[in-house]
C-alpha cells in the first residue's frame, strides 16, 4: 500500500517502490538516513512534491503466510476475528495493486515520479503497461531505474530451489512476464521518460539486464554501490543521490522530456533538388522560399519516421499519413472548383489545416512527433511515385523527364 513520507498536498509525487523481500528499510543506510529524508533536504524538490513508499508483502520464505494459515483456521473454529494473511503474490499481480493504488490514492496528483529498486521496477513496469494497453498515459512521467532486472537475474533460478516464491519464478531470466513487459516497453512511446542505474559491484543484476532494451547512453549511470547500497545513499555527496536528484531538478525544468527528435535543417538548398516531391512542387510553380521550406519538413519527418519503427509505432504513423491524405483531399478539391488563387495558396490551407488538426484528428500518442513532422509527412506523401499528392491541377508524369 501506499503511505506517506511527507504530504503537504503538492500536484507531483515522488514514489519510492521496494524490490524482493524488502521494505521501507530497502531505503535506510547504516546511521539511519533514508533516501527520502535526503531527497525531503533539498529545498526546491521539498517545495514541489510529496513523498511516499508503496509497500507491499514479499518474504523468501513463506513461513509467515503458512503460519497465518494456520492462525486463520483457528480463529475460524473458535469463532474469533480473523484478519488477513498476507502471501507472496505474483509481479503482475502487484503491478496491478499498484495501478489500483496510484488511481484510489493518488487521484490528486497529476506527476509522479517513481524511484524503483530491482523488482520493484519490474513492478513499476507492470503498472504503467496496464495504461499503455489501454492507449493511456500513465501518471508517471519519470522512472528512475535503480539496480532493476529488466531482463530478470541468473540468481533467480538457484534462489528458487530453495524457494517457492512465485516472485522468484518472474525473476528468472527470460522468464515469460519478463520478456512481456520487455516488449510492451520497446514497441510503445506512451512510456515514461526512464533513467538507469546500475551497480559496478553488483552481483545479483548484470549490466546487460540493469539497462532495458529502450536504452540511450546519456540515460545510464553506472554508479560505485553494490545491489542494496544503490539504495541507500549515505548522504546528500552520494553518486546515487547526485544522479537522482539531478534528474529530479532536470524534469522540474523541462529537460527530461524534452523533445528526442533535434531538428534538423538542410546542409545545402540543393539537398532533395531531384527528389519527386520538390519536382511536384517546381511543376506547380511554388515559391523558391516555400519550396526551401518543404525540404526542411521533409527532412524532419524522415528523421523522425527512421526513428519509430516499432510495429505499434508504423501503426500508428500509419493512421496518421491517411488523416493527412484526408486533409489534402479535401483541399484538393476545393482546389479543382477554383478555391483558391494559386497552387501556393493550396499548400498553405493544407499546411494550415495541420495545425488546426494537430490535437484533433492528427493528435499522436508519440509525443516527440509535433506539426513540423506532420506538414513533412504531407510531402512524404507526395514523393511516392504511385501516390496522389500533386500541387498543379494536371498530374503529367512526363514532365518529370524533362
Amino acid at each position: 500500500m501506499i503511505e506517506f513520507f511527507t504530504q503537504d498536498h503538492k500536484r507531483r509525487l515522488i514514489l519510492f517502490i521496494h524490490g524482493l523481500t524488502g521494505s521501507e528499510n530497502t531505503w535506510k543506510n547504516s546511521n539511519g538516513t533514508t533516501f527520502p529524508g535526503l531527497l525531503s533536504q533539498d529545498q526546491t524538490i521539498n517545495d514541489n512534491f510529496d513523498i511516499a513508499y508503496f509497500n507491499y508483502y514479499s518474504k523468501f520464505f513463506n513461513i509467515t503466510e503458512q503460519a497465518g494459515r494456520v492462525k486463520k483456521f483457528l480463529n475460524k473454529i473458535l469463532s474469533r476475528p480473523v484478519s488477513t494473511t498476507k502471501k507472496n503474490v505474483s509481479i503482475q499481480d502487484l503491478a496491478k495493486h499498484l495501478h489500483t493504488e496510484i488511481e484510489v490514492k493518488c487521484q490528486k496528483y497529476q506527476e509522479i515520479i517513481v524511484i524503483a529498486h530491482s523488482m520493484g521496477g519490474l513492478i513499476t513496469k507492470g503498472s504503467i503497461s496496464i495504461d499503455i494497453e489501454k492507449n493511456r498515459v500513465s501518471k508517471v512521467k519519470l522512472f528512475l531505474s535503480l539496480a532493476v532486472p529488466h531482463h530478470g537475474s541468473s540468481l533467480a533460478s538457484p534462489a528458487k530451489l530453495l524457494s517457492n516464491n512465485v516472485q522468484l519464478e518472474q525473476l528468472k531470466t527470460l522468464s515469460d512476464y519478463g520478456s512481456k513487459l520487455c516488449n510492451i516497453w520497446q514497441q510503445n512511446n506512451l512510456r515514461p521518460a526512464t533513467k538507469y542505474f546500475r551497480g559496478l559491484y553488483d552481483e545479483i543484476v548484470d549490466e546487460n539486464s540493469a539497462i532495458a532494451i529502450d536504452k540511450i547512453e546519456q540515460d545510464i549511470r553506472t554508479v560505485p554501490e553494490d545491489h542494496e547500497s544503490i539504495a541507500k545513499p549515505k548522504d546528500n555527496n552520494n553518486t546515487t543521490f547526485l544522479g537522482v536528484s539531478q534528474y529530479i531538478h532536470d524534469y522540474l525544468n523541462g529537460g527530461v522530456q524534452e523533445d528526442l527528435l533535434e531538428i534538423l535543417t538542410l546542409k545545402n538548398e540543393d539537398e532533395y533538388s531531384d527528389s519527386l516531391f520538390v519536382i511536384k512542387l517546381l511543376i506547380a510553380d511554388i515559391h523558391k522560399s516555400t519550396v526551401t521550406d518543404a525540404k526542411e519538413l521533409f527532412l524532419n519527418a524522415e528523421y523522425m519516421s527512421k526513428r519509430f519503427t516499432s510495429s505499434f509505432d508504423q501503426k500508428h504513423l500509419q493512421e496518421i499519413y491517411t488523416n493527412i491524405k484526408t486533409i489534402y483531399q479535401d483541399s484538393y478539391t476545393k482546389y479543382l472548383h477554383g478555391g483558391f488563387d494559386n497552387s501556393g495558396q493550396f499548400l498553405s490551407e493544407v499546411h494550415d489545416k495541420i495545425v488546426r488538426e494537430n490535437e484533433k484528428t492528427l493528435k499522436s500518442k508519440i509525443y516527440e512527433i509535433g506539426v513540423m513532422h506532420k506538414k513533412g509527412m504531407l510531402h512524404q506523401l507526395a514523393d511516392e511515385l504511385k501516390g496522389n499528392v500533386w500541387w498543379s491541377e494536371t498530374k503529367d508524369l512526363e514532365k518529370l523527364e524533362e
